[in-house]
C-alpha cells in the first residue's frame, strides 16, 4: 500500500504445456465457427425467447421485418455497440435499429428472455419426440 493506491506487481505468464496446447487444438477442429447473430436465431427458433419482447404500448402488431430489428437491438445492446454502429454493421436503418429498443427491449423482457434458452434445457428434445413403432 503507498497511501490509498494499492500497488501489485505484475504476475509472470506460465508456459503451457504442450498436451494443453494439443488439445486445445483438437477442440477447435472439432467446433464450428458459429456467426453470433446465428445463433441468436437459431436459439430464438428452438425457445421462442423473443416472444418476450412485446411493444410497450401492447398495440403494435409484429411485422415482418421486427425480428431482424429485434435482433439486431438485443446485440446491439450486448455487445455494446450501439445503434449507429450496428445499422453501419448490419445495413438495417439507424431509426428502426434506434426505436426498436424503446418499445421492445426494456427491463422487464431483458429478464424474463434469457430464461427461456435456459429453461430449454430441461425439456431436451428427445424426451418432446414422438416415439415411433418398429414394425417387425
Amino acid at each position: 500500500m503507498d497511501g490509498n493506491d494499492l500497488i501489485g506487481s505484475p504476475l509472470e505468464a506460465q508456459d503451457r504445456p504442450a498436451s494443453t496446447a494439443e488439445l486445445e487444438q483438437l477442440i477447435d477442429d472439432r467446433l464450428p465457427l458459429v456467426e453470433l447473430s446465428e445463433l441468436l436465431i437459431e436459439v430464438d427458433g428452438w425457445t421462442r425467447f423473443s416472444d418476450d419482447f412485446e411493444h410497450a404500448g401492447g398495440t403494435e402488431p409484429r411485422g415482418r421485418e421486427l425480428s431482424s430489428h429485434l435482433y439486431a437491438a438485443v446485440l446491439a445492446q450486448a455487445c455494446n455497440l450501439g445503434p449507429t454502429r450496428m445499422a453501419r454493421i448490419s445495413d438495417l436503418p439507424y431509426q428502426k435499429l434506434a426505436w426498436c429498443p424503446n418499445w421492445y427491449v426494456r427491463h422487464t423482457p431483458l429478464q424474463t428472455a434469457p430464461t427461456r434458452p435456459a429453461h430449454s434445457q430441461y425439456t431436451p428434445p428427445l424426451p418432446r419426440a414422438r416415439p415411433t413403432r418398429i414394425k417387425r
